[in-house]
């Protein structure tokens, strides 16, 4: 089974697919990421995630404090989880789930790792949720942790849907 997502991981992103890309052909790591999410997803019958302009802004905070403040963890060191970063970022919700990484330097060996997890995969594969957010950082000089350059951050997320009285206001 792992053998058929990495398989289509490398098939469908340019980044360690060993085929000569021409400069437009070009993927970012976050794009590769989410491609590379939503192909496990189409893969398991899950819906493909819309990448959300909010969410990634969430996700490019956090992994921006890490690298920053020097730690690793879905709660920064003043105990602010992701909720925060939600309101923060402006994104009301339903649900909203986090994934992690640190030191891995290509998005298809994060989307391996978190694979191999059962809780993060768990969360990739939520079929509740509707929108990504994805962001890398590379960070040259990490005080903190050497081998921690790279930090990867995805949150997924289900938009908040509108109660039933403001429907049946903005009908008005």
């Amino acid at each position: 089974m792992m053998k058929r997502f990495l398989l289509l991981l490398l098939l469908l992103t340019p980044m360690g697919s060993g085929l000569a890309q021409t400069p437009t052909a070009t993927v970012s790591p976050t794009q590769a990421l989410a491609n590379a999410i939503n192909a496990v997803r189409v893969v398991e019958k899950r819906v493909p995630l819309t990448i959300n302009a909010r969410l990634t802004a969430a996700a490019e905070s956090h992994a921006a404090d890490m690298a920053e403040r020097g730690y690793f963890a879905h709660k920064d060191p003043d105990g602010n989880g992701l909720q925060a970063r939600l309101v923060r970022a402006e994104y009301p919700y339903d649900l909203a789930l986090e994934v992690i990484a640190a030191g891995q330097r290509d998005p298809q060996i994060v989307v391996a790792d978190w694979l191999d997890s059962a809780e993060h995969r768990k969360n990739l594969l939520d079929r509740n949720v509707r929108d990504i957010g994805v962001a890398h950082l590379y960070y040259p000089s990490d005080p903190a942790v050497s081998r921690h350059r790279h930090y990867w951050v995805v949150v997924l997320g289900l938009a908040e849907k509108p109660r039933r009285q403001e429907q049946a206001n903005a009908k008005r």
